[in-house]
């Protein structure tokens, strides 16, 4: 079994207008092929894990497709490559502008000439921020942490940055209606599957399109924007969750991302708007729907440095079961078992499959299958999210088309 691969114009940036490249997605079909109660299901990964990786394609697709009779569906969605080691896509590690002066300031040093000549012949900078990197680690021996005054900035690949959840979403919803009208799959049978990050993307597809779902499954994913990541360079102490031994020396690397807070006359403000679109927290954005959630989250997860993040993803659960069935699973301690749940560090070590299994056990009685075919699609509908001063409108159509746009709130 492989991978079927497919491209597909994106959606507009609609908040920062960066221009986009062709959405690359892949599709895993059952071996028995595509019956009348097959399904679909949307797998969703997260930082580090590409949607054409080894282990989607060859492990995790092939056994959902087979053990769960549906179509597979992942994509690599906007802002994917956001990882040194998604090297298909080219995640590179680069200096602040400033850096060479924060080195002189801090430790003493300044860089060569023969460096700056070095920046200037090498066509990639990743190899050129290495090498200033593995000559500091030798310059400064009694130094285990580089200080992160000295910036190490990751750029992500294709041009891209961090979206924070609403172009992914946006994505998937985009790439969902075109794999309805590619495939002949059951439209009652329609799943999202997501870890980490990724999880925080099918939370959003769920308050975005909330007739369209039968289940969602969400594993250790954010409840709302994390601050940390969206403008990480701008807060002094805090690099984000990526860092690499260079000889003896340790360098925290953070995303290199347009948006700030510092400046609220920039384009790229990151304002309450963005911020409001972004959270799962915010009553006012859910509907009633008949999709069921079936949500996991280590009782010990420190994402986002947030020590009391398992209370807001309490919070979150006590919201949505006014709008939704839930399933709750707060893993402790007793719960590791060694297959299923490995630890209950961010994520758990969880087995993918295992997981998925254990979903379809705990939904027997629904078989991931929902009362009727009508999704947002087909319904045509039309949600405005109101954010603050900014108004998200989504308009699904029944030629499985979705368009959204932002406009200035009504008083």
């Amino acid at each position: 079994m492989t991978q079927q691969q497919f491209s597909l114009t994106p959606h507009p940036d609609i908040e920062l207008k960066f221009p986009r490249q062709p959405i690359e997605y892949f599709v895993t079909l059952p071996d028995k092929g595509i019956k009348q109660d097959t399904g679909l299901i949307m797998f969703i990964p997260g930082f580090g894990m590409l949607a054409n990786d080894d282990y989607v394609a060859d492990k995790l697709s092939p056994h959902l497709a087979n053990q769960h009779n549906c179509v597979v569906v992942s994509i690599n969605y906007f802002g994917i490559y956001n990882r040194p080691n998604t090297n298909k896509g080219g995640g590179n590690i680069c200096l602040a502008d400033d850096f060479s002066y924060s080195i002189q300031a801090i430790y003493g040093l300044k860089l060569t000439n023969d460096q700056e000549i070095h920046q200037q012949t090498l066509q990639e900078r990743d190899n050129y921020t290495r090498w200033v990197l593995d000559g500091l680690s030798q310059a400064l021996p009694m130094v285990r942490c580089l200080d992160q005054r000295c910036q190490v900035l990751l750029k992500t690949g294709r041009d891209e940055y961090q979206s924070f959840g609403l172009l992914p979403a946006i994505d998937h919803l985009q790439v969902l209606g075109e794999v309805l009208k590619q495939f002949k799959v059951n439209r009652r049978r329609l799943v999202v599957y997501g870890t980490s990050y990724g999880g925080y993307v099918a939370l959003l597809m769920g308050k975005f399109a909330p007739q369209t779902f039968s289940v969602v499954v969400e594993n250790s994913g954010f409840v709302c924007a994390s601050i940390d990541y969206i403008v990480a360079k701008e807060l002094v102490g805090f690099s984000g969750d990526l860092d690499f031994i260079m000889n003896q020396m340790k360098v925290k690397v953070c995303v290199d991302n347009p948006w700030t807070i510092m400046n609220e006359t920039s384009p790229y403000f990151f304002a309450d708007s963005h911020r409001q679109i972004r959270s799962l927290l915010n009553r006012i954005h859910w509907r009633k729907t008949n999709t069921r959630y079936f949500i996991f989250h280590s009782t010990q997860d420190r994402l986002s440095k947030a020590t009391t993040f398992i209370e807001m993803v309490d919070k979150f659960v006590n919201i949505l079961k006014n709008y939704a069935q839930v399933d709750y699973t707060r893993v402790k301690s007793t719960d590791i078992d060694g297959k299923v749940f490995k630890n209950l560090s961010h994520g758990m070590n969880a087995s993918l499959r295992g997981l998925f299994d254990r979903v379809v056990k705990t939904d027997k009685k629904h078989k991931l299958f929902k009362a009727t075919e009508a999704n947002d699609f087909s319904l045509n509908s039309e949600y405005r999210l109101i954010c603050a001063d900014k108004t998200y409108r989504f308009n699904f159509k029944e030629d499985y088309t979705l368009t959204v746009s932002l406009h200035p709130t009504e008083n």
